[in-house]
């Protein structure tokens, strides 16, 4: 297990009008360095007593204590505290926080808020870039063939797919159902509104999907081990090249393991269904991304290198502005090892695609397996790897069907 078993928040919720007793802020305040001396194994005499506020209820007293540990937090800014929350004289949440000022907070907010406006105007400048390769790419006359059975079958295939999740994250989307509104009115709306979602996603990716599929390619490589191979590493190097590129741009946020699956009613197919569905977006992004690129290549290579570098860098996140430069190299330096691969590999055959984004999902499952975050753990990333597996196989053979 990544983590123990020990405790990290002791929360028990009583009702309002629960009877209990009307403690003094003495004797509230013995329960409390009773309890922080049981679960924290902390002396009274080492935390200082921040603040007692009660709260006077029908029929009892209840009290919040906060607690700051100097000793245990060397840090200039911001402080360790410890609140304490007294029902009566029961003990109802317990719990370790850090304190920050509220200057250092309004300083992060503005950074944050710079942040936000330089995003908006990257994503607006690489939506008009995107339109411009688009533009250029349909003035080329490319063949293709859009099959209505494979578009039937993937539509059967995704629907059934997102049906399941659906069954599955139910229970989450009646939890979150507001009590003070009809129940018939808020589930006619939610299951309104996921049958329309659930189709107009199955039409879409169908339509995406089978466009890729059977879209005429001029250049075949041969279909043996040493193509999937090919393939196969491209998408490790490709993982590579992103695992060196996050441990030189910092981040803000802890490498954290995935426990969405966990809330749901049927964990292991949801996390099946999520890296089915993580692996088909990554193989249709870098699928039109480089068959973007190939309708005019030869004509604007300059103008596509350009495009190239952009979309490294809107694969990478970007946790401040001081990182800007750091970001920018390193988001260019992306966007031309895709080029690379491009131009020496995946111009030959666009079926090595899939091959290349199931290597680079199921490495990323096999992530989240080593972490063992929680029990089976190990067993879905089993599964989810070996489905990934199975459905990049099957999109590899499909595309080279008709050339064997």
């Amino acid at each position: 297990m990544l983590y123990d078993n020990h405790i990290w928040q002791y929360h028990h919720q009583l009702p309002e009008t629960t009877i209990g007793a009307e403690l003094t802020q003495d004797q509230a305040r013995v329960i409390a360095h009773a309890t922080i001396a049981e679960q924290f194994n902390l002396n009274p005499t080492d935390i200082t007593e921040i603040s007692a506020t009660s709260a006077q209820l029908p029929h009892r007293k209840d009290w919040l204590f906060i607690f700051s540990e100097a000793t245990i937090y060397p840090l200039q800014t911001g402080q360790a505290r410890i609140s304490v929350a007294i029902a009566g004289d029961e003990v109802i949440n317990t719990a370790r926080t850090i304190h920050v000022p509220e200057e250092w907070e309004r300083t992060e907010q503005n950074r944050q808020n710079m942040l936000n406006i330089f995003t908006i105007i990257f994503a607006l400048l690489f939506l008009f870039i995107t339109f411009i390769a688009l533009y250029i790419a349909s003035q080329q006359n490319k063949i293709f063939f859009f099959s209505k059975q494979l578009f039937f079958v993937l539509f059967g295939i995704i629907a059934t797919l997102l049906s399941i999740d659906i069954i599955s994250t139910w229970p989450n989307i009646i939890g979150a159902l507001n009590t003070s509104l009809p129940l018939n009115n808020q589930l006619f709306q939610i299951i309104t509104g996921l049958m329309i979602s659930s189709l107009v996603k199955a039409i879409f990716y169908a339509s995406i999907i089978c466009f890729i599929m059977t879209k005429k390619r001029f250049h075949y490589l041969s279909h043996n081990i040493v193509t999937l191979g090919i393939g196969i590493c491209s998408g490790l190097f490709l993982a590579g090249i992103f695992s060196i590129v996050q441990l030189v741009i910092p981040t803000d946020k802890p490498l954290w393991p995935e426990y969405e699956s966990l809330c749901c009613a049927l964990p292991l197919l949801t996390h099946v269904i999520g890296s089915i569905a993580h692996y088909a977006q990554l193989t249709i992004i870098f699928s039109l991304l480089f068959i973007l690129i190939n309708t005019a290549w030869q004509k604007h290579s300059l103008f596509f290198t350009a495009f190239a570098t952009l979309c490294g860098m809107a694969m990478l996140d970007l946790s401040s502005l001081d990182m800007l430069g750091i970001w920018i190299i390193m988001g260019t330096l992306v966007g031309l090892v895709m080029l690379a691969i491009y131009q020496y590999i995946i111009r030959y055959d666009y079926a090595l695609i899939p091959v290349a984004t199931g290597s680079f999902t199921i490495l990323h499952i096999a992530q989240q397996g080593i972490f063992n975050a929680y029990p089976g753990a190990v067993l879905n990333a089993c599964v989810s790897a070996c489905a990934v597996g199975i459905t990049s196989a099957l999109w590899y053979w499909y595309m080279n069907r008709k050339t064997q």
